[in-house]
């Protein structure tokens, strides 16, 4: 509406204007609201610092004086002891003004050393310092005084995360600490080590154009080279500014600081035999400097004639072998290749996290653009509930209050249908739950080598960050990644995936079979053939002492009236670890960015678990200096065969991963037997062919034939696996049911439901063993191919590929051996009124009213 008339002005025509557009008008006062709100915030925290600052000059200022008037009492030794902001100084000339800044930001007694929440990590020659500077500027951000060098440096990493704490600037609260060490992109080992101290800080990169980049490498390497040469070659020179001030040892001095810190320059350069030349030189350099008056009297050190060579040689004849092939060894080349070092950070990290000024580098795989890629919906059409949306479902009156991980999966599923997405929360990437085995072949077959799956994140925390000094910065199978996990990964299969090497621990695995069915016989009431203690409990003493033996090569004593006493303590420290960890490694949590109390009780409860089995493991290896050594070496032995950290990770993982595991799979398979009579009188007649005594026993050679049993274990983890899914992290882009999900995502492919559905067994919810059999064992045990799996990738309790479980042999051999033991001597049946229940935390774990009916057979 527009104002018409002599008597019209513009100031009317503005007036209009903004009242007939009332949402307009609230918007532009809203932004200039915010404007200035912002502005004054700026400005009044600016004044803040700045009256704070010329106080805490003034005030040193003022005690520099006090200091000159009498210089006798403050003597240098005096002025140490003094906190930095009061230091005097040397001269009152020095600071003629209280409104001089000094160079460096003052430490007010609110501020605090705080770890880093952003880290440049690289790359070298691209800008790193300048992007520091820049970023130095803005009032919210701290930066460390220089290149810390913790994760990368073996000897500064192990000197612990509070090490690295002091080594930051003191900031207020609000701000940002940022720090900057560009050899971290190139560092093998420093992803893990960084998500270990805190999985959502934040990673900045800049590169350059990878040619010019690793010129400039060069000529940064050459001045270094040629700087090491100077002073000695100019050292006698009278008046030559820098050789003359510079001792005849400065030289050498410098040329040893800069190999420490760069590696050696010959290999950095290119020389072929550098490394061992530069190791005679430095030992030789070391001896002379030792020598009494060597300083005065050495004359030009060795170095000089390679170091001299070394920086007379072009880019060309470094980077380019005489073949015209590239030498990718060469050290500014190999940095300048970018998809290597991205790569491995880009297995730990989501991509989101990581922030690069030249973003088409950060695609190390080709970008897909075949058929199927380009005809899928997106991934941003992904069924799934947002994040608040999921966190409503889990608070008190929430859909999901109270439920279970199994239970949450299937209401989840019927909501959403068989593909649907849940948003990361806590820093935690997105997972997208699929139901469809064509999904799970997928995932399966593009993993590669080095699959990716969630660990437990507080694992990592505790061994790399809390306690490096007995982990030697080893997270161990459940945790480890990428490369690092595929190293260790390889040192320990031939250990534990190789048959021999863990069926030999039969007989003793044997003999503490029968001592728990001896136990039972105890507990057992003669009349009601039931059992006056939890079946369960005594159940996961069994399991600790299996594992026990073939992780520690120790009994420990839990099925006899004197057990071990810090067996015991141990066991209560698991089943407080399996309960911390599905609240902190399952279920979202702020323990990356605040260390609650709970959760300081939780690294308690590592603590005392890593006490307890090193100490079984220094007792182990004393006791086997003084005991004849076997032909057949135990699994601790060939553990510590590789080294004292291995050991010491793989005992407590298989002690971690043995006890609740086993017993909670023993619980459900007998369960299953239990309530299928006819199938468990089947069993029975093989374990009687095998055993026509119930006190025979197992050995290698007639546990082959007992291939019904191992069909009603297969049968029974079909039914109720220990997890409800298997998990993956995809290492490349894929279509799952019709839809796009980047690399990056989290897959969790839900086993347990399909193993449960009549499309791919038939009869499902029957125990059927005869659907596991390969051929026919006799007349009334015949295989029944009808009823046997109709998707290999459905059925699988211990995994698939690379990451297959490790543990599988360990936990085949001892539920095999118990349930021969148990069901030759007992028919057992189910007491409970009620079907099995489970309780679901890192594992699904029999819970309730778990009762049985042990009846001893007649033979």
């Amino acid at each position: 509406m527009r104002p018409v008339g002599a008597d019209a002005s513009h100031s009317d025509c503005i007036l209009v204007v903004g009242v007939s557009r009332p949402k307009l008008a609230v918007v532009f006062l809203t932004v200039m609201l915010i404007s200035l709100f912002l502005t004054f915030h700026v400005l009044y925290d600016s004044a803040v610092y700045n009256i704070q600052a010329a106080q805490a000059v003034h005030e040193r200022h003022r005690l520099s004086l006090a200091a000159s008037a009498s210089a006798a009492a403050y003597t240098a030794s005096n002025a140490n002891h003094l906190p930095v902001f009061v230091k005097p100084v040397a001269s009152s000339n020095q600071l003629s003004h209280p409104m001089v800044f000094p160079s460096s930001r003052v430490h007010f007694p609110k501020t605090s050393r705080r770890l880093p929440q952003a880290l440049i990590i690289g790359v070298r020659k691209c800008g790193t310092r300048a992007l520091l500077e820049m970023l130095y500027l803005h009032p919210r951000i701290q930066k460390a005084g220089g290149e810390v060098h913790f994760f990368d440096r073996d000897e500064n990493y192990l000197r612990g995360l509070e090490w690295y704490r002091k080594k930051m600037p003191h900031s207020f609260r609000g701000q940002i600490t940022i720090e900057k060490s560009p050899s971290y992109f190139v560092s093998p080992e420093v992803p893990e080590r960084v998500r270990a101290m805190n999985a959502s800080i934040k990673l900045l990169l800049i590169v350059r154009e990878p040619v010019t980049r690793a010129i400039s490498d060069y000529t940064q390497l050459r001045s270094h080279a040629a700087t090491a040469i100077l002073p000695l070659a100019e050292s006698n020179a009278p008046g030559s500014g820098y050789g003359a001030k510079m001792p005849p040892t400065a030289g050498a001095s410098l040329y040893a600081k800069l190999q420490s810190a760069h590696g050696p320059y010959d290999n950095a350069l290119g020389s072929g035999a550098g490394a061992k030349e530069t190791k005679l030189r430095t030992a030789s350099g070391a001896k002379r400097r030792a020598a009494p008056g060597a300083a005065t009297t050495m004359s030009t050190p060795t170095t000089t004639p390679s170091a001299a060579q070394l920086a007379a040689k072009s880019f060309e004849e470094l980077a380019i072998f005489p073949n015209g092939t590239v030498n990718e060894a060469y050290r500014p080349l190999s940095i300048s290749m970018y998809h290597v070092h991205l790569h491995r950070w880009l297995e730990v990290f989501p991509r989101e996290q990581l922030l690069n000024h030249w973003e088409e580098l950060l695609e190390t795989t080709p970008i897909r653009s075949d058929e199927e890629w380009t005809n899928a919906k997106d991934y941003s059409d992904l069924p799934g509930p947002g994040a608040l949306r999921l966190l409503s479902y889990f608070l008190p009156g929430g859909k999901l209050h109270n439920t279970n991980l199994v239970q949450m999966n299937r209401r989840m599923r019927e909501w959403y249908g068989d593909i649907y997405r849940l948003p990361g929360l806590m820093g935690k990437t997105d997972v997208v739950f699929t139901y469809n085995p064509k999904d799970f072949e997928v995932t399966y077959r593009n993993e590669g080598l080095w699959p990716i799956r969630i660990g437990l994140e507080t694992f990592t925390y505790y061994r790399k960050v809390v306690r490096p000094d007995v982990f030697g910065g080893i997270g161990g199978l459940v945790s480890e990644q990428g490369k690092s996990w595929a190293e260790f990964r390889n040192k320990v299969n031939p250990v534990l995936m190789k048959v021999q090497n863990v069926r030999q621990n039969l007989p003793q695995i044997d003999q503490i079979s029968k001592e728990f069915i001896e136990k039972l016989e105890t507990l057992r009431d003669p009349a009601t053939h039931t059992l006056n203690a939890d079946f369960h409990e005594q159940l996961k003493s069994w399991a600790f002492e299996a594992i026990s033996f073939v992780a520690l090569n120790t009994r420990m004593g839990l099925l006899s009236d004197q057990p071990d006493a810090n067996a015991a303590r141990f066991a209560e420290h698991m089943t407080d670890f399996f309960n911390y960890s599905f609240k902190y490694d399952v279920q979202p949590s702020v323990w990356p960015y605040y260390k609650t109390p709970e959760f300081k009780k939780f690294l308690k409860t590592y603590d005392h678990i890593t006490e307890i089995t090193t100490n079984y493991i220094e007792a182990a290896i004393e006791r086997f200096k003084h005991e004849e050594q076997p032909d057949n070496k135990c699994v601790l032995q060939q553990l510590l065969a590789i080294n004292k950290q291995v050991a010491v990770v793989m005992a407590m993982d298989m002690l971690m991963a043995g006890i609740d595991t086993t017993s909670s799979a023993f619980v459900t398979i007998l369960y299953h037997l239990a309530c299928n009579p006819e199938k468990q009188s089947q069993l029975h007649r093989e374990l009687q062919r095998t055993l026509p005594s119930p006190d025979d026993a197992l050995t290698l050679e007639n546990t082959k034939n007992l291939p019904y049993l191992r069909a009603c274990i297969k049968e029974g983890l079909r039914i109720t696996s220990i997890t409800p899914g298997n998990f993956r992290i995809t290492t490349k882009d894929l279509v799952l049911s019709g839809y796009r999900v980047p690399r990056g995502t989290g897959i969790l492919m839900g086993v347990l439901e399909l193993s449960n559905s009549d499309e791919y067994f038939a009869s499902s919810a029957q125990f059927v063993p005869e659907r596991c059999l390969k051929s026919d064992i006799n007349v009334e045990t015949k295989v029944c191919p009808e009823a046997r799996n109709r998707n290999p990738f459905v059925y699988l309790p211990f995994g698939f590929g690379p990451r297959t479980c490790i543990g599988k042999r360990i936990a085949e051999l001892e539920i095999e051996t118990l349930l021969a033991r148990l069901l030759r001597r007992y028919k057992v049946s189910w007491l409970a009124e009620t079907p099995l229940q489970y309780e679901s935390t890192i594992i699904l774990s029999p819970r309730g009213d778990i009762r049985f009916k042990f009846e001893p057979h007649s033979d």
